[in-house]
């Protein structure tokens, strides 16, 4: 899929809603596909980077969520095809937060897909 891009831009992670999902389900708590959805709506844009690469044409070009995210198609760009998810430093640091209020309180807090993906994508 990214072949035709050049390989020194870095993406992020290549994944799709239903990895997410699935990555959630079994590391963290019972959700639904919505709340995923939901999840990465939501997603603080310092947190993480999403995009999508259009193949349309020539070569791959680059579409970030907030270009589509206002738009009433938005879930289309999450549940058609894949798209890369890239944890920027915020989005680990408030990562790493969140895990250590949860160790430290016994409490259970919902990471929903921010959790899921930044704890397997974290170098």
């Amino acid at each position: 899929m990214g072949s035709d891009y050049p390989e020194e831009h870095d993406l992020g992670h290549p994944t799709d809603v239903t990895a997410l999902w699935q990555s959630a389900r079994e590391k963290c708590f019972e959700c639904d596909r919505n709340e995923v959805l939901d999840a990465l709506y939501t997603l603080p844009r310092e947190d993480a980077s999403l995009i999508k690469l259009d193949c349309r044409g020539e070569g791959a070009h680059p579409i970030r969520f907030e270009r589509v995210r206002n738009t009433k198609d938005w879930p289309k760009y999450f549940t058609v095809g894949s798209f890369y998810v890239k944890v920027l430093a915020a989005g680990r640091a408030h990562y790493l937060r969140l895990c250590g209020e949860v160790e430290t309180s016994g409490r259970t807090v919902s990471l929903r897909a921010t959790g899921a993906v930044a704890e397997s994508r974290v170098p």
